[in-house]
């Protein structure tokens, strides 16, 4: 089995980093998790689409739902193909993406729901075996990113604008002039 050398997305969490063999970033950036279902789903969630190795989101997924129910693919377009065919009922992902996704879609065809209360730390875990500088300089690095430039990357990515320029589109997003 082979392990990635940086894990982009682990949980700020030096027990859990250790226990996997990585050594970790400082912190550098906070997220929930977001829920995406097809519009027509109803009735309690059985079968869940999940990155393949994103920890974060097996943790959260292996609290919630028994291995069985629980189905892994290799990119998120995979698990939306998934839920959009009805081969699984629901992904789960960081809300940030969750909010990236639901831009590019048709609103008639998912929805999308906050699971409120819930945020995780999110940092980047190297390898331990990997020198020791290499982890300062990668630190060095995630320091010297400013909240601010986190703020405008997070919200470049997940502003709301619709690319489509259909009456239907239109008027999902402005339900107001459908009325008049």
């Amino acid at each position: 089995s082979q392990e990635a050398d940086i894990c982009l997305d682990m949980e700020y969490n030096y027990s859990v980093a250790e226990d996997f063999g990585y050594r970790l970033t400082d912190e550098y950036l906070s997220t929930g998790f977001s829920r995406i279902t097809r519009k027509t789903f109803s009735g309690e969630i059985q079968t869940v689409a999940s990155i393949r190795d994103s920890f974060l989101l097996q943790d959260y997924l292996g609290e919630r739902f028994a291995d069985e129910n629980i189905v892994y693919f290799d990119s998120v377009d995979e698990c939306m193909d998934a839920v959009r065919d009805g081969k699984a009922d629901a992904v789960f992902l960081y809300t940030y993406t969750v909010q990236e996704i639901m831009k590019k879609v048709h609103p008639e065809t998912f929805d999308s729901v906050i699971m409120g209360g819930e945020h995780v730390s999110v940092a980047m875990g190297v390898r331990s075996d990997f020198d020791p500088c290499f982890l300062t300089a990668l630190n060095k690095t995630v320091l010297n990113v400013a909240d601010t430039e986190l703020d405008n990357i997070i919200l470049d990515a997940t502003e709301d604008y619709y690319e489509s320029q259909s009456l239907l589109h239109f008027l999902y997003a402005n339900p107001v002039y459908g009325i008049i």
